[in-house]
């Protein structure tokens, strides 16, 4: 019973995360926008550090990555003009459902990624305050729930 309702849970959360992608890429397909360039290219640098740091954690080389970063370039730009404009459109949604981030959310998630991370949910508040990274946290969350409310108000057809 323990296992066959694990496996319903998890079914549940990977239709959940599939719908919540379906969601965002329709979201970001439907309106087209000028982007501004400078948002953009902040947004490449840090998918490219991403994609970086992920193939070095999973044992590729430096000499493969730079034999790659063309294309590793190429689909951060791609991914970050995608990222840039889904999170303009969760931002204006965010304005006008007058949706916002409550403090018990934050100290949530903080303690979660404290969890995580194994570390004093003090000194990760403090140090992601230090480095700005807290205003990404909010913006996370935000983005989150703005998807959670769209899927809720959305009706959902079955393929």
């Amino acid at each position: 019973a323990n296992i066959r309702e694990s496996v319903k849970k998890e079914k549940e959360r990977t239709a959940k995360s599939a719908q919540k992608r379906e969601l965002a890429e329709k979201l970001a397909a439907s309106v087209e926008f000028e982007l501004p360039e400078s948002v953009v290219q902040e947004e490449t640098r840090d998918v490219v550090y991403d994609i970086v740091a992920e193939n070095q954690a999973r044992g590729v080389s430096q000499e493969i990555l730079e034999e790659k970063k063309n294309e590793i370039f190429e689909n951060a730009t791609r991914s970050a003009k995608d990222l840039v404009k889904l999170n303009f459109i969760l931002r204006r949604i965010a304005e006008e459902e007058k949706i916002e981030v409550t403090e018990a959310e934050l100290s949530q998630y903080l303690q979660y990624l404290a969890m995580q991370q194994q570390t004093p949910v003090e000194k990760l508040a403090k140090r992601m305050v230090e480095n700005g990274a807290i205003s990404q946290v909010e913006r996370r969350i935000l983005s989150q729930k703005v998807i959670d409310f769209v899927l809720e108000q959305a009706k959902v057809e079955a393929q």
